[in-house]
Order: structure tokens, then C-alpha cells, then sequence
């Protein structure tokens, strides 16, 4: 397996939890705690969960970011750079949510904040607010990641399959008897001259 096959499999794995734990409590599990749970039990409950998995998306993007620094050192592509900005955005938005927005959100339900109640009722709405408009950003340059990911291991192989095999009239003969010779397929060994 290449260098660049291995970072970009271990990247792809650091985005399922991720990027699909984002769509779960995103789309699933907080919905469903919020209109299951009165005010404040349910938010008491999400906080709780949002911290944990604050921790699992802040160590994914650091892996994502290892990862696609390696890459950067091997491919230098205009792909590549887009998907170096692409997971900088997002990696960026992860940390800054899971570090900064969740400890605060975490700190004004402690403190008794209800959303849209009261000073402290208005800036949760307001963090809150940033919090989702962030996620929702975060998971869109996170999608694009993915795509411009898989679009560049795709096309290693497609690089490889495009470069014409020598004939044999190029000094070299197959030495797989199974395999036409006007295949393309087959071991290769250079003639003694």
C-alpha cells in the first residue's frame, strides 16, 4: 500500500465518527431529546453528550490534519490544495466549536440559562445559534473533503492503469504463459542482450 493509500484510508476512518456522529446527534439524537425531555433536562442531557462527542471530533480532525500534512508532502496538486484548504476550514470550525462554543454553552446551563429567557436565556439562543450555523458549515467542508479525498485515491489508480506496459519489442518478454501477450498483463523481465 502506498504512502498516499494509507494516510488517505486513515483520514477517511477519522471522518466516519466524525462527520457521522454530526449527522447523528445533529439530525437524530438531539431532536429527539429535546422534544422528549422538558427544559432543562434535555439540554442538560445534550450538553453532556455534545462534550463527549466534542472530544471525539477534536481528535479526528487532528488525525484528519496529520494525515493530510503527510499528504501534502507527497502530492501538489491544484486537487490537493483544495483539499488542504478543505480540511483546514473544517478541522478549524471543529476545534473552535468543541473548545470554545460547547464550554460555553456547557457554562450558561450551569449557570441556569434558558434558551431565549432572561440575559443569559439570550446569549445561549445566540451561541446556540453560532453553534448550529458552524456545525452545519463544518459538515459541508467536511463532505468536500471527503469527495476531493476519494476523488484523489481514485485517481491514483487510474494513473497507474493509464501507463502503457512495455512490449516486447522494447527489450523486454513476459515470462506468464497464461497471460496474452497483447493484454498488458503479465511479469516483465528485461532481455539479455
Amino acid at each position: 500500500m502506498t504512502k498516499v493509500r494509507l494516510l488517505g484510508l486513515v483520514a477517511l476512518l477519522a471522518c466516519i465518527p466524525w462527520l457521522g456522529g454530526m449527522v447523528v446527534l445533529g439530525a437524530i439524537v438531539a431532536p429527539t431529546v429535546f422534544h422528549s425531555i422538558p427544559p432543562p433536562g434535555g439540554a442538560d442531557a445534550m450538553t453532556l453528550v455534545f462534550r463527549r462527542y466534542d472530544r471525539i471530533a477534536v481528535v479526528a480532525s487532528m488525525i484528519v490534519l496529520l494525515c493530510e500534512v503527510g499528504l501534502a508532502t507527497i502530492t501538489r496538486t491544484a486537487r490537493d490544495v483544495a483539499r488542504s484548504f478543505t480540511c483546514i476550514v473544517m478541522s478549524a470550525l471543529a476545534i473552535y466549536e468543541g473548545t470554545m462554543l460547547s464550554p460555553k454553552i456547557e457554562a450558561l446551563h450551569m449557570a441556569g440559562a434558558l434558551r431565549g429567557v432572561g440575559d443569559l436565556g439570550l446569549e445561549l439562543e445566540r451561541t446556540h445559534h453560532q453553534a448550529e450555523l458552524l456545525a452545519k458549515a463544518e459538515l459541508a467542508f467536511g463532505l468536500l473533503y471527503v469527495v476531493l479525498l476519494v476523488w484523489t485515491l481514485t485517481s491514483l489508480g487510474t494513473t497507474v492503469a493509464t501507463t502503457p506496459a512495455p512490449t516486447s519489442a522494447e527489450g523486454v518478454e513476459r515470462t506468464d504463459p497464461d497471460v496474452h501477450p497483447d493484454s498488458g498483463g503479465g511479469k516483465l523481465r528485461r532481455r539479455q542482450a
